[in-house]
């Protein structure tokens, strides 16, 4: 409905330039854990309270930020045949997962991810459709009872090996980065010269880790971590170019 209504009343301009964007956030977060022995091998994920749709899947909110600009690319006719944005970005998550077991408990917490991403689009009308590439960093607090690890966290290869690599060696949050390619998709529409609405969903790539027992290092975990996101928001851009649209 409200896509129909920015349709109907807003011109058709194409927006491009510097611009910077803020966003209401939503997410589903999992994390495959298994142990060393197999004694452990489950999925614990953020629970929703809310069934609408989409909603039952999204239990966390944040807010996102984002500083970019885009390039409009035509061809000899002047209509337009790709958009390209650079953009760097920050979203707060604080997602927390737990599990409690007979003998551990285990928590983990991503507490935010910020990086630098590509878009690729291109304009259709008024509807502005792109998809993204993009690099970053995820930023994580985990606590597992069951391993004596003194705080140390290890890099995890993508076959599930524990790498000598140290992501924190104090017990505190750690950040792994992470490339997606592809990672996800969005849809934007202008609604007034410098102003555009935007929604887009970025499933994110696992991040994995673990922790090895000091004592005993063959007794150890491996964590794989996804934070899927939902953003709905607006972007302000400084009109440094403004042009008609072509489709």
């Amino acid at each position: 409905m409200l896509i129909s209504v920015l349709l109907f009343t807003i011109p058709c301009i194409a927006q491009e330039g510097i611009y910077a964007g803020i966003g209401w956030n939503s997410y589903f977060a999992k994390e495959q854990v298994n142990s060393s022995d197999k004694t452990y091998q489950f999925t614990h994920s953020n629970a929703s309270k809310h069934n609408g749709f989409l909603s039952q899947s999204l239990g966390n909110y944040g807010v996102g930020f984002q500083l970019g600009i885009r390039k409009n690319i035509n061809n000899k006719l002047n209509k337009n045949i790709l958009t390209l944005d650079a953009q760097y970005y920050f979203n707060y998550q604080n997602v927390l997962l737990e599990s409690t077991f007979a003998n551990f408990k285990i928590e983990t917490k991503a507490n935010y991810n910020h990086g630098y991403r590509v878009a690729l689009g291109h304009r259709f009308n008024k509807i502005h459709p792109y998809i993204i590439v993009q690099a970053f960093y995820q930023n994580i607090t985990a606590k597992n009872s069951a391993i004596t690890n003194e705080g140390i966290i290890y890099d995890v290869e993508d076959d599930g090996t524990i790498l000598p690599n140290v992501l924190d060696d104090n017990g505190g949050a750690f950040s792994n980065e992470v490339f997606s390619f592809l990672g996800g998709f969005g849809v934007e529409i202008p609604i007034k010269k410098k102003f555009a609405f935007q929604i887009e969903y970025v499933p994110m790539k696992y991040v994995e880790y673990g922790v090895k027992d000091v004592v005993d290092e063959n007794n150890y975990f491996v964590n794989n971590l996804m934070v899927n996101q939902l953003q709905v928001g607006v972007k302000y851009y400084f009109g440094i170019y403004l042009s008609k649209a072509n489709p």
